[in-house]
């Protein structure tokens, strides 16, 4: 498959690691966040945090840079460590949006749900949520994708990765086409057997935030998920 993104001189999915002088700014916007600082950037992120669970910018890590934090720990209560684009969404699956996270899962543990992609309007159930595209660990290590466009609802699809505490993974979605939108993990396209419809989207519906979620309801189950950066890329506005 060799999904082409203009401005970009290979396939994004084949080398998720392609640097940035490889896109023309004429044709695609571009917006991310390397979590720079020890501070969350209130103009872009709303942090939320419920019970004792905690959502943090960490700097200074081994090799430099920073990554955003989310720790759900091991109070038995309702607990949400999340982030979300402060409900101003500018980013439009119809611009052929396309949305990277670099991640990992240091403390995995039964119980709670975590979920990385984009979402419309900000719910603290993330199941009520009524527009989103995410992969999402339920309960597990083991991946799953997601999406909702108010009337296709494709949940707890496979991706057939398994991830572990120690390795960073670089987790794509591509909306190049709604009616078929593509998940990949390591430049591989992972859930290929199902067909993740977004085109019922209202034009109002398909404008969307980034968001980095980590809850659980009870328990005392913990999860940590590490976020190195967030990347996203849509069609320039020409009017």
């Amino acid at each position: 498959m060799r999904s082409q993104w203009d401005g970009f001189d290979e396939p994004y999915a084949v080398d998720p690691a392609r640097a940035f002088a490889s896109y023309r700014t004429k044709k695609t916007a571009f917006w991310g966040d390397d979590f720079f600082g020890d501070a969350v950037d209130a103009n872009h992120w709303t942090a939320v945090d419920v019970g004792s669970a905690t959502i943090t910018q960490v700097d200074g890590l081994a090799g430099g840079g920073g990554i955003m934090r989310s720790y759900v720990e091991g109070t038995s209560e309702a607990q949400d460590a999340s982030l979300y684009g402060t409900d101003i969404n500018q980013f439009d699956i119809n611009a052929r949006l396309l949305v990277e996270f670099r991640a990992r899962t240091p403390v995995i543990n039964t119980g709670p749900e975590s979920a990385l992609g984009v979402c419309g309007t900000w719910n603290l159930d993330m199941d009520t949520i009524a527009v989103s595209a995410w992969f999402k660990w339920a309960g597990s290590a083991v991946v799953v994708a997601e999406t909702d466009d108010t009337t296709n609802n494709n949940d707890d699809k496979a991706t057939g990765i398994t991830t572990t505490t120690t390795a960073w993974h670089i987790y794509q979605i591509d909306f190049e086409d709604p009616s078929d939108v593509k998940f990949y993990i390591d430049g591989i396209r992972v859930a290929s057997a199902t067909t993740f419809d977004m085109s019922n989207l209202t034009a109002t519906e398909a404008v969307v935030q980034p968001c980095i979620i980590n809850n659980k309801a009870t328990g005392t189950s913990v999860h940590t998920l590490d976020v190195d950066y967030i990347k996203m890329w849509q069609d320039r506005q020409t009017a």
